[in-house]
């Protein structure tokens, strides 16, 4: 049996920003984040959470995936950098650089 969530992050820019002002409102982040949670309470089988780089560059979808103690592979966009010691790989471009 498959199951497969799709989210579109297209919605998130079209939503005025009024309509983010009730109590019900969660991000599409927030969204992914439950379903997941969702299935793991439901027991669901699977490997593994595989997004783009709308999720991927946010440290909230990977912590939430790290707390529920599940796989990822997250895209991340070219320009993604983080925080890193001085003289180790920070970049997409650089890891990409280091590979030759």
């Amino acid at each position: 049996m498959a199951l497969e969530y799709r989210i579109h992050p297209a919605g998130a820019a079209a939503e005025p920003a009024k309509r983010q002002a009730g109590p019900g409102f969660r991000t599409k982040r927030q969204l992914a984040i439950a379903l997941v949670d969702r299935a793991c309470r439901m027991r669901l089988p699977f490997r593994a959470v595989v997004a783009d780089a709308f999720y991927g560059k946010e440290p909230s979808v990977q912590e939430g995936l790290a707390r529920l103690h599940v796989g990822y592979v997250l895209a991340v966009p070219p320009s993604y950098g983080w925080w890193h010691k001085a003289g180790s790989i920070g970049s997409m471009e650089e890891a990409a650089r280091a590979a030759g």
